[in-house]
């Protein structure tokens, strides 16, 4: 990200959301602050550095992420500055995408299910149970 070098510092342990009003962007073509809205850096560029697209600009300065497809690994749309490029190429890769991460999610919730006489109990409403239980045990109203 396009930050000073006084808020990169204070923010080494930090995640970007914990910070992220402390921000201010800067122009790595020209060097002027923007403030700390990308919006503003998306205005500057296009009334300032007519000859660089938004996208040029983010995958020379701000690459966060890649331009591929999470499914079919082809080439995304690019959305915005803030966005970057979209996860997955077209709506039929992104229903394939997320219905057999679905899948997969599905597949870990029955591993982590117990039989009890017959019955299916989810080890993580036991712990639930079994900590409530416990709180009621330790409290002192």
């Amino acid at each position: 990200m396009c930050v000073s070098r006084e808020v990169a510092a204070s923010t080494n342990s930090r995640t970007l959301r914990e910070v992220s009003s402390m921000f201010i962007y800067v122009c790595q073509i020209c060097d002027q602050s923007t403030g700390n809205d990308i919006k503003l850096l998306s205005r500057h560029l296009y009334f300032f550095h007519k000859d660089i697209t938004k996208e040029q600009y983010y995958q020379k300065y701000l690459k966060n992420s890649d331009n591929k497809c999470l499914f079919c690994k082809n080439p995304t749309k690019f959305i915005n500055l803030n966005k970057g490029y979209a996860r997955t190429c077209s709506r039929s890769c992104s229903t394939k995408y997320y219905w057999e991460n679905s899948k997969k999610s599905e597949d870990r919730r029955k591993e982590l299910s117990i039989n009890m006489k017959g019955n299916t109990f989810s080890i993580g409403r036991q712990k639930q149970k079994s900590i409530s239980k416990n709180r009621k045990r330790t409290s002192k109203i």
